[in-house]
């Protein structure tokens, strides 16, 4: 930790992921996230320094600019955290009690995947890992209790940034993964409507037109080809 000294009062800054809890990190998290691709504004860079810090924003208000730039190059580290860097261990203990996994996606219930679906598509920015935490990590012998996320949630807001990281790159990756077979069946069950739809369209109106000929068909029949492609890889 980096002991700083402003105005007659002392803080404490972080030095890495072993020296802030996941709840500091969800709070700078909900102020990066609305910035992906633009770029951090001024006020964004206030917001973030001072959560991390622990310093109220008017102290940096009051003060010269030099003074917040010495500052802030010891929180830079925070924007450079990568969730591929870690991978998850067999399990982590918060207050005595240890918190498993199960890394087989085909053993979740139903009932899981539709909280944790919930969860990353209505919960606030601030909420969002420390509630995937609380569906997906649970003690042996435990079921997931929709009732149970909240009181969890606090829990694991606690826990070291660094014990958590591989848990969080783990969940969210198999989160993508989950959603895209559903996509793409989604997709070519839309492709399979519109293709009867353009039979009938194509027998009744173009096929004895030699200007169209069998282009039509190769078409939808080469984009069908492509989808089973893909498909396929995700098969059981």
């Amino acid at each position: 930790m980096n002991k700083i000294e402003l105005n007659e009062k002392e803080y404490f800054v972080g030095k890495s992921p072993d020296d802030i809890n996941l709840d500091t990190y969800e709070k700078i998290r909900a102020v990066m996230i609305n910035r992906v691709g633009s770029g951090y504004s001024y006020s964004d860079i206030l917001d973030i320094t001072s959560i991390l810090t622990g310093i109220p924003k008017d102290e940096f208000l009051e003060n010269s600019p030099v003074v917040f730039d010495e500052i802030f190059k010891l929180t830079k580290w925070v924007y450079d955290i990568n969730f591929n860097d870690y991978s998850p261990k067999d399990y982590i203990e918060i207050k005595g009690k240890k918190y498993f996994y199960d890394d087989d996606e085909s053993n979740l219930t139903l009932h899981e995947y539709i909280d944790a679906d919930i969860i990353l598509k209505d919960f606030p920015a601030e909420n969002q890992l420390s509630a995937v935490l609380a569906v997906r990590l649970r003690e042996l012998n435990k079921k997931h209790k929709t009732d149970d996320i909240n009181t969890q949630m606090e829990l694991f807001k606690t826990a070291k940034l660094s014990s958590v990281l591989g848990f969080i790159n783990f969940f969210l990756s198999k989160e993508k993964e989950s959603q895209i077979p559903g996509q793409l069946f989604f997709h070519l069950h839309n492709l399979a409507l519109m293709n009867q739809e353009a039979l009938e369209y194509y027998h009744n109106n173009l096929a004895g037109n030699r200007s169209c000929g069998s282009l039509p068909m190769k078409m939808y029949s080469k984009q069908i080809k492509s989808w089973r492609k893909t498909l396929t890889k995700y098969s059981v």
